[in-house]
């Protein structure tokens, strides 16, 4: 290493040695050393230093190039050992500045500190950067209170530094640093303040532990507000974590806190936020005691921004039980103060409900107005989240017509922005979603590494509702694979989560899918235990439309057992639910399974009638999997009737759009076409062909 001094680089051998002995090797003491005994000499700096202790030799060192600095040097030399990280020029006329000239000229100072190997010049990112070594930080890190330096102040300058820096960069890090420096400094307060508004991002790219232990930091270090503000954003990150018990502790120690400051405003947020807690578990009517105690609040606050958040909430209530008449009330209750308040970002989010509405209850024409109402409105406020979410909607609305090309590209167009934004609950979202459309076409191979890749993310962001989701979908690629023992173990597994979770609605739909697990292994006894288990469920939280798929399937055990009167009567219980939620996707396939069931008795015409309702609304929701099927059984009825001629022409359309939609049950019409070809004769059946081709 000495090679590399030209005063030390000629010398021979033992002197080098002596040297090393004296220094003891340190890279930065070397430099020092050449620096400096270019202007005292090799022997008369020996001299000095060899008496020395080797732990003073590095101070004796810096001493003496201290020793040489002009006044300004030395105030750079100082301020900048504030700094623990490479900064840029700027960063250091920033520290060595103050309140009436914030930028002072460093050049001078700065080329001399370089010469004197105090601090050092490097590259990062095209960028020149500064720093000192270690060894020169830390002793004049010691200095800066001798010399007449305020650290506290050097500190908070360092901080306001990265802030001004953050509205150049939009740097989440460089806002990062500006709060470790406030932390240094023992401003709890300025340092709260960043972790609060940098957990959300924090949170959304997976830096999950990051963000709780800054709050946790800004909870032990901050009182009063402040220090609650921390407190409800982590019980929030529990929250959405899935740790219901942990937020509902510290959502309620909060509730405390704020009666006995008496804020009732707080208290009214954190009403809010139980009630979401007895929402996620299913517990409607502990949801809605505490809503409604939180619109009391509001109300008598006048807090009409609260008001129309607390009716939104209730909507949702309404809307997860199947009570769309209702939900859509508080729907517009909440949408009416929005609009009063001129709150975009409320009109839309309530627009946005009103569209899944729509979506539910099969009005997708209506459905895809609102959401674009919505869209509309967030492009404007430029909520790049927002359009990614309502992308994602108007995906699924295609997906549910069978649009399965117009779909994918929604789905890629929110995928986009959630890869640019860095969100990753939201890009599993959406790679869940495109492994459903995978799976629906009977790709299940990309359907896997859909759901795989999407697993994997929510595993990462601990979000056990989503991984639930996720092992829920894996199960169902099994089971209509026909592997039901792997699909049952990743059922029981989603069972245990939602347990964990104490989520009602995901335990019956749970229950539900092992009950058709049962059934198709024909456990028909076990499969009516478990439906019931789930229908008990249903009934308990007043789902109505998880009602009314348990008394759907429930029918179809009575039907596959041969038992058709309770099986009749089950499906009309179950279309007189979906009539009254005007649940078109559900009236049309009761319709068709009630056509079922008179195919089966022989009451064609019964069948037929049947199946022309279903097939009208699948018509009309543009449900061309729904078409397909129902125009398959049309034609079945055909072929047992004798009318070859229109039997043929169903099958040939039902298989054309199975086709074109890639679905496994092109197989299914494909084996109908054969039987029919040798029922006709292959001379009628081709020239039948071929007439209806050129039709």
């Amino acid at each position: 290493m000495m090679n590399n001094y030209t005063e030390l680089a000629d010398l021979d051998i033992p002197k080098k040695k002596k040297i090393y002995d004296i220094l003891g090797g340190h890279p930065w003491a070397i430099n020092q050393f050449a620096v400096l005994a270019s202007s005292q000499g090799i022997d008369n700096l020996l001299l000095d230093l060899q008496s020395l202790k080797k732990e003073l030799i590095e101070f004796t060192l810096l001493d003496k190039s201290y020793s040489k600095l002009d006044r300004e040097a030395r105030k750079m030399l100082l301020c900048t050992s504030i700094y623990e990280e490479a900064v840029p020029v700027e960063a250091l006329s920033w520290i060595v500045g103050d309140d009436k000239d914030e930028n002072l000229y460093v050049v001078e100072p700065l080329q001399k500190l370089i010469q004197l190997g105090l601090i050092s010049q490097e590259h990062e990112y095209d960028q020149t950067v500064y720093m000192e070594h270690s060894i020169v930080r830390e002793i004049s890190f010691k200095k800066i209170e001798e010399e007449g330096f305020d650290k506290k102040k050097l500190f908070i300058r360092a901080a306001r530094y990265y802030e001004n820096l953050v509205s150049q960069t939009g740097s989440l890090w460089d806002y990062l640093k500006a709060r470790d420096y406030y932390l240094k400094a023992e401003d709890w307060e300025n340092a709260s303040e960043i972790v609060e508004n940098t957990v959300n991002f924090l949170i959304r790219w997976g830096h999950i532990e990051l963000a709780m232990n800054l709050l946790n930091e800004s909870i032990s270090t901050t009182s009063g507000i402040t220090k609650i503000n921390s407190e409800y954003t982590l019980a929030t990150i529990y929250y959405r974590l899935g740790d219901l018990d942990t937020a509902f502790k510290i959502y309620n120690n909060i509730k405390y806190k704020y009666e006995e400051m008496g804020d009732y405003r707080g208290v009214a947020v954190v009403l809010h936020a139980i009630g979401m807690i007895h929402q996620q578990q299913g517990n409607y009517e502990e949801a809605v005691e505490k809503y409604n105690q939180s619109l009391k609040i509001a109300e008598e606050l006048g807090n009409k921004s609260g008001v129309a958040q607390i009716l939104h909430a209730l909507g949702n209530i309404h809307y997860l039980q199947g009570n769309y008449e209702e939900a859509v009330k508080k729907y517009n209750q909440s949408l009416k103060i929005a609009e009063e308040l001129g709150d975009k970002s409320g009109i839309s989010s309530t627009l946005h409900q009103l569209g899944m509405v729509h979506q539910d209850q099969g009005n997708y024409e209506e459905a895809v107005e609102t959401y674009s109402k919505s869209l509309r409105i967030i492009e404007e406020l430029g909520d790049k989240s927002g359009i990614s979410s309502t992308l994602h909607q108007l995906g699924m609305v295609h997906q549910y017509q069978g649009n399965y090309e117009e779909a994918v590209k929604k789905y890629n167009q929110s995928l986009k922005i959630e890869e640019e934004l860095g969100n990753k609950s939201g890009i599993a979202t959406t790679l869940h979603q495109l492994g459903m459309i995978h799976q629906e076409q009977g790709n299940y191979e990309e359907a896997l590494k859909m759901y795989t890749n999407s697993l994997k993310i929510k595993k990462e962001l601990r979000n056990k509702s989503g991984i639930s989701s996720t092992l829920h979908q894996l199960g169902m690629i099994y089971q209509e694979q026909g592997n039901f023992k792997d699909a049952a173990e990743l059922y029981n597994q989603c069972l245990e989560i939602e347990k964990e979770l104490g989520n009602k609605r995901g335990i019956a739909g749970t229950l539900h899918q092992l009950g058709k697990i049962s059934q198709l292994q024909g456990n028909i006894q076990e499969a009516i235990k478990l439906y019931n288990q789930s229908l008990e469920i249903r009934t308990e939280i007043s789902d109505k439309r998880g009602i009314a798929v348990s008394l759907h399937s429930l029918g179809n055990i009575y039907f596959f057992r041969g038992d058709y009167e309770n099986a009749i009567k089950s499906y009309h219980n179950a279309l007189n639910i979906f009539k009254e939620l005007v649940d078109k996707n559900g009236i049309s396939d009761t319709f068709g399974q009630i056509g079922m069931i008179h195919q089966t008795q022989g009451n064609y015409k019964e069948a037929t009638k049947m199946y022309n309702q279903a097939l009208e609304i699948k018509k009309e929701l543009g449900d061309k999997s729904g078409i397909a099927i129902t125009l398959h059984q049309i034609g079945r009825i055909n072929e047992k009737e004798g009318e070859c001629s229109s039997a043929l022409s169903n099958y040939l359309i039902s298989y054309s759009i199975f086709e074109q939609l890639n679905s496994p049950n092109k197989e299914i019409v494909a084996k109908s076409l054969l039987r029919l070809r040798d029922k006709m004769g292959e001379e009628e059946f081709d020239a039948e062909f071929e007439k209806l081709v050129n039709e």
